[in-house]
């Protein structure tokens, strides 16, 4: 038993390093709210998160419609991999049609 974790644990960390490698190079993109509030999050957040992963970070603005991102999902053509929401957005796209 204890072996067979180890096994799963060693291929788990060499895949992930391997993918790890793979996904470093390209850039994180970020969806947020621009203005102030996003230079604040790209000096306290993207700034060190590029730094210390070595990835860098790809910044979109977005004036918080979920159509917007409801539709790159549906055209299977999403271009982001974080989106920072807020609470009223969140609670709209809960209540809508489920993204895949």
């Amino acid at each position: 038993m204890f072996r067979q974790r180890m096994f799963l644990a060693a291929t788990t960390l060499a895949y992930g390093s391997a993918a790890g490698a793979a996904i470093a190079t390209e850039p994180l993109s970020v969806m947020s709210f621009g203005g102030a509030y996003q230079e604040a999050q790209r000096k306290a957040v993207f700034n060190a998160y590029a730094e210390e992963t070595g990835r860098p970070v790809s910044e979109q603005e977005y004036g918080g419609e979920i159509a917007k991102i409801k539709a790159m999902i549906d055209s299977g053509n999403t271009t982001i991999d974080v989106v920072d929401v807020d609470a009223p957005t969140l609670l709209q796209a809960c209540d809508d049609e489920p993204l895949p």
